[in-house]
């Protein structure tokens, strides 16, 4: 059965006023690092996943973005592109991540894709993909370039393979905001969810 807030008035009375889903909602937002922003359901084969849908750089300064249960179609290494607001694929200037089992890649000018595995081996239409991208600054600002870090896991069945990483990256350091997220590989199915942190400002 649902519950219904009231307010009560300072003589103990009931005054009749309900909590509004607006008063909720502005709760949540001013008390919540992240908010739910939107889903997208993979239920068929994809080339390709896009993440802009949501995206405002206007009310949010910083995005997480959650992929779940995802089922590679293909072997192949997974990896992810970054795009500026005018649908530029924009360069790493900096970007690395730590393998599970101690291997270590880095990077410098010139690449725009950041691989989240060092090894593609497991990597087939058997496992499950799992992988946390958080956009940390959105380039909104003069002169702070968009950077941020990423999280992956794998599961593998057979018990093999069960890749993990953790990396970081800064894109380049010219002024760009953030317009887009793509991960480069096909799956068959998963979920992808959106959070952002709003911009907050001191009273």
């Amino acid at each position: 059965m649902g519950r219904v807030l009231k307010t009560t008035s300072g003589s103990g009375g009931a005054s009749g006023g309900g909590v509004s889903t607006a008063d909720v909602n502005t709760l949540i937002q001013a008390n919540s690092e992240y908010e739910y922003i939107n889903t997208l359901e993979i239920t068929s084969n994809v080339t390709g996943i896009t993440v802009s849908d949501g995206i405002d750089n206007q009310v949010y300064e910083g995005y997480k973005i959650l992929f779940t249960e995802l089922k590679p179609t293909t072997q192949i290494y997974y990896s992810h592109r970054i795009y500026n607001t005018s649908g530029s694929v924009l360069n790493f200037i900096y970007l690395s991540h730590t393998h599970n089992t101690s291997y270590n890649y880095s990077s410098g000018n010139g690449a725009s894709t950041m691989y989240l595995y060092g090894s593609n081996s497991g990597l087939s239409t058997t496992s499950t993909l799992h992988f946390e991208i958080e956009i940390m600054n959105t380039g909104r600002l003069a002169n702070n370039p968009i950077q941020g870090y990423t999280k992956s896991g794998l599961a593998y069945p057979a018990g093999y393979w069960r890749h993990s990483t953790r990396g970081s990256f800064i894109c380049s350091a010219e002024s760009h905001e953030f317009g887009s997220l793509e991960f480069n590989n096909s799956v068959s199915a998963g979920q992808v969810n959106l959070y952002g942190r709003r911009i907050r400002t001191q009273s």
